[in-house]
């Protein structure tokens, strides 16, 4: 009988850790050098509820695709002077031409843009929006708003023909985004990994065209009223929802779920979770690809690079501090001397000169 009820009182205790109201802070969320692994399921489920005490069950995920997030200092990445408030770069190992640059602080994450790499071309986006406040606990709340860039779109339509309306070479708009987050439920979630406290994160989005334009005669002009519904700008605002699962374990560092939706929609699909716990390195996550090769290492005062898919690399050295001390153009074959440098473990990453693109990262330690 004793038996019996402590079993009975370690279930009730256990449940009630999981559904106990949870702070998120600082703390939990991803560092430099860590990486998590995740997947993906598109097979559409019903929209859950929220609330507190609230049981959220995903076990029965499919995964249908996986990928590695890395995360980095911006020093690292190329394109890092566009967001000099930056100091935390995410990046896909499916996509390691594409950088994300963030700012975390004690008083939220932020995510500042992108900087993207396709076919030797460098695009820069910036967001400036929050992903989180901090600390965040249930009915926790906060508001933004931002403008991205604008860009020209070519077009080359003639509304009504023969008609007296002009030619439209291209079309020009910025993207408003006036977003709302709320913690609007808190308890357990279960998901193919495991059982997780859990608050529920819900941001509105709704985004509006603004600033739209239209190149006419060599010029610039406001696109008329008469027009904007011909042209598909009718309605311009649309509004958007993300949900975000987050956990208090710092082995984690980003949402256990996330999944977006629309008012139109009336399932879920896209469903992003994490299937294991993120590995840290103490400076660096493992290395991106298998192109590079270090001999010998560890080493005294030299080694030799070998590199694969480019003729000339930009070969960086990091510290255990963060700190770029070295970086110069090279070839594979080539001799890095760092004799003037003190024994330890260093960070070397390169990459193609050309396109930018990560063709390896490697820690090497110095004797």
């Amino acid at each position: 009988m004793k038996k019996s009820i402590i079993l009975v009182l370690t279930y009730t205790v256990l449940i009630a850790n999981l559904c106990a109201q949870i702070t998120i802070n600082k703390s939990h969320m991803s560092a430099s050098g860590q990486m998590n692994i995740q997947a993906y399921d598109y097979t559409g489920y019903p929209i859950p509820g929220n609330g507190a005490n609230f049981s959220w069950d995903f076990s029965n995920l499919i995964e249908d695709e996986r990928d590695s997030l890395y995360y980095g200092l911006p020093q690292w990445y190329p394109g890092a002077n566009a967001f000099p408030t930056a100091n935390l770069v995410s990046m896909y190992n499916g996509v390691d031409s594409s950088y994300d640059f963030l700012n975390l602080n004690d008083n939220d994450l932020s995510f500042l843009g992108t900087v993207d790499y396709t076919d030797g071309k460098k695009t820069i986006s910036a967001y400036n929006m929050k992903f989180i406040t901090f600390p965040s606990t249930y009915n926790t709340a906060y508001s933004d708003a931002t403008t991205l860039p604008g860009q020209a779109t070519e077009l080359g339509v003639d509304p009504d023909g023969m008609g007296p309306l002009p030619f439209i070479d291209s079309i020009y708009f910025e993207v408003g985004l006036n977003n709302k987050s709320i913690i609007d439920g808190y308890g357990s979630i279960k998901i193919p990994m495991g059982t997780y406290p859990t608050i529920r994160q819900k941001m509105t989005t709704i985004s509006d065209l603004k600033n739209i334009k239209m190149y006419v005669n060599n010029t610039w002009t406001a696109v008329p009223k008469i027009l904007l519904g011909a042209l598909g700008f009718g309605n311009t605002a649309d509004t958007s929802y993300r949900i975000a699962f987050w956990t208090n374990d710092n082995a984690l560092g980003r949402p256990l779920l996330e999944y977006s939706y629309s008012n139109r929609d009336t399932a879920i699909g896209d469903i992003t979770y994490l299937v294991a716990k993120g590995k840290t390195s103490g400076i660096v996550a493992e290395s991106v690809n298998n192109t590079l090769s270090i001999y010998p290492n560890p080493f005294q005062n030299s080694f030799q690079v070998q590199f694969k898919n480019a003729a000339i690399g930009e070969l960086m050295i990091i510290d255990q501090q963060g700190r770029a001390i070295e970086q110069m153009k090279t070839k594979s074959g080539d001799t890095i001397d760092l004799s003037k440098y003190e024994a330890g473990i260093y960070l070397v990453q390169i990459r193609d000169v050309q396109t930018g693109r990560i063709l390896g990262t490697q820690k090497v330690t110095k004797l």
